[in-house]
């Protein structure tokens, strides 16, 4: 499904990932992959029934800061549905009906960075090089820059968050190390998804995802740089 996605053809990863949620139901990541790729469809409806059941879900410890997430996501959806002018004007009022009910709102930063992937008890870290050479992640969460690395996960699928609300402009360097899994996975390989965020909630909003295929112990990939 993973692959499905990375080659634009959504609606296949979308019958893949529904499949993976009737088995694995208990996994709030299950319905997060399902809604992203019913969001490539423009299937707002049935992607905001998903976030939904993400917010309202009694998750295990390890699944801790997949509602931040959920959230942050559910109100980017809003967002780019009510831009959608081909949408019912009836679904654009459902929207802002429950935006304001569950108070979601777009947090203005400069940079968004979501990491999260698909095999379970696996640890990747997710490292963003400011344009002043620090470096944000597990070992330092919070940068002179404004960096912050929302959590280290070892065990799950994620997701690993950086977030940076008005660092100084230049160079932004996004890596993953990846430290390898202790799950029995087809072929031996991770796929890291990637969610990129640039001036969230302004109107210079862009959004762009990246996959990677991990499949080395201790590899370290880059990701992309951007100039902000």
């Amino acid at each position: 499904a993973y692959y499905l996605n990375s080659w634009k053809r959504p609606a296949d990863a979308a019958h893949l990932f529904l499949k993976i949620l009737e088995r694995r139901s208990f996994e709030p990541q299950s319905y997060r992959d399902l809604a992203r790729s019913l969001l490539k469809l423009r299937r707002y409806g049935l992607a905001s029934a998903l976030y939904e059941i993400m917010l309202a879900g009694q998750w295990h410890q390890r699944f801790k800061s997949i509602k931040t997430i959920a959230r942050e996501e559910y109100a980017l959806l809003i967002h780019e549905a009510q831009r959608d002018k081909e949408l019912r004007p009836s679904v654009k009022t459902y929207f802002r009906l429950r935006k304001a009910l569950l108070g979601l709102r777009i947090r203005r930063s400069k940079l968004r960075v979501t990491l999260t992937w698909n095999t379970d008890n696996t640890d990747i870290d997710l490292w963003v090089i400011e344009p002043n050479g620090e470096k944000c992640y597990y070992g330092h969460k919070n940068t002179k820059n404004g960096g912050v690395l929302l959590e280290d996960l070892t065990q799950g699928y994620g997701p690993e968050r950086y977030e940076n609300v008005g660092g100084r402009r230049g160079e932004y360097r996004i890596k993953l190390k990846f430290y390898g899994h202790r799950s029995n996975v087809f072929g031996n390989e991770t796929h890291a998804h990637i969610i990129i965020v640039l001036n969230a909630g302004t109107r210079r909003q862009r959004i762009f995802e990246r996959s990677i295929v991990l499949k080395r112990r201790e590899q370290i990939r880059h990701v992309t740089t951007l100039r902000l």
